[in-house]
Order: structure tokens, then sequence, then C-alpha cells
């Protein structure tokens, strides 16, 4: 009788191990679509902000109204939201 309840919950167990496993591989592949969406959307608004970084650059000029180069300047932002033109080193 022992051996036979030893039995049935090692049976038990493996159940719970399979449907603990099929559980974390559904997880697994939701996580997996998700990263895939914000890695899309990340790229996206990279480009964004390449779109209009050179946007920006393509407004501004030197006291001789000629335009500032994005390879030798870049832009900087201060915490309080001022943006800054500075020479590249």
């Amino acid at each position: 009788v022992a051996a036979q309840n030893c039995r049935k919950r090692k049976l038990e167990n493996i159940v719970e191990l399979e449907h603990d496993l099929s559980n974390l591989k559904d997880e697994k592949e939701k996580l997996l679509k998700e990263k895939g969406e914000h890695d899309r959307s990340l790229h996206k608004m990279k480009k964004q902000l390449t779109t209009l970084y050179l946007e920006v650059f393509s407004m501004l000029r030197d006291e001789d109204v000629k335009p500032y180069s994005p390879t030798e300047y870049s832009l900087q932002q201060t915490r309080d939201g001022n943006v800054f033109l500075v020479p590249k080193s």
C-alpha cells in the first residue's frame, strides 16, 4: 500500500510539473512576442528621433546664414529641456 501511494504521488507530481512546464512555455512565447513588439517600437522611435534631429539641424544657421553640419555639431538637451548646439570633439 505504501509503495502504491508513493507511485501515485510521484505520478501526480509529474502531471503537475508537466502542467507547470506548459504554462512556462506559454509565458515564454508571450514574453518573446512582447519583446518583438517593443523592439519594433524602439526602432520606429529611433528612426523618428533621427528624422527630427536632422530636421532641427536643417533649420539652424550660423552668423553667415550657413547651415550647421551634423557631422561637426551635435544637439544636447539639459535637464530643464533647453537644447544647445555644441561642437563635436
